[in-house]
Formats: structure tokens, sequence, C-alpha cells
């Protein structure tokens, strides 16, 4: 058997979800546990903070997110914030360029200030640095 099936077959067995997509060159293959339509979401807005500042090490508050995710803000919405981070943290994303295959994360740490409900993210630099040249092309 294939490791390609192997994967899969420990994927379905996890409750994973998969998905394929590609950006330049290279197929990215997701594996997660089922990412929910706002951690996608949450996602693209690091994205857009990271271009803003262009870093990967990210800081923002909690009811800002929620705010431009068009998410009420609320203890529970708030809590459901950090499990969406869990989730996009656990996802293993993998890269094959043909030649080469790399799996990596989605994030590389997150850190919560309980106080004042601020985030600190570091984005995984690499897999970050390709979806933002992918949203420029998109807006161009």
């Amino acid at each position: 058997m294939d490791m390609a099936t192997e994967n899969m077959k420990f994927a379905n067995k996890m409750n994973f979800a998969s998905g394929d997509f590609e950006l330049g060159d290279e197929v990215y293959r997701i594996f997660s546990e089922r990412l929910a339509k706002e951690d996608m979401l949450i996602w693209e807005e690091c994205l857009r903070i990271s271009m803003r500042c262009n870093c990967t090490n990210i800081k923002f508050n909690a009811g800002d997110m929620l705010a431009a995710i068009g998410i009420d803000d609320s203890a529970e919405d708030r809590k459901n914030l950090e499990v969406a981070f869990l989730r996009l943290m656990c996802t293993v994303i993998e890269a094959d360029s043909g030649d080469c295959k790399s799996r990596s994360a989605f994030l590389q740490s997150f850190l919560i200030d309980k106080q004042t409900g601020d985030y600190d993210v570091h984005l995984n630099p690499g897999f970050a640095a390709m979806c933002c040249l992918g949203m420029v092309e998109d807006e161009e």
C-alpha cells in the first residue's frame, strides 16, 4: 500500500478532513480535525494583519479579530476563537513540489493574555508567505 493511501486511512480514522489545493508549482494537502468556515476566516484575517505589518509574528485583540470576521464579542465567542486557533495550530499542511515534500502547520504558536484578550500569534513563515502571495495575486 502506498504512503498516500496510508495517510488517507489515518486521516479518516482520526476524523480528519483533507483537501488539496495548488499555489504556484506546489500542490498542498491539508490534514486537520474538521476546520470550520470561521477557522478559515480567522486564517485569512491573520494573513491580512501579517501583510499590513510585514511580519509573521502578529498581535491583535480578540474583540478586534471577532469584529473583523463578523462575529459578536461574547465570552463564548472568545472561547470559540481560542479553540479555532488550536485547530489551526494542529492542522498539518503538506507541500509537494514534485522533487520535495514537506509538512508543517498554519501556526507555530500563540499566546493569549487572559486579562486583556490580546493575542500574540506566530504564523508559519513559509506557508504564510505563500498564502499572502496568493492573496495579492487574487486581488490583481
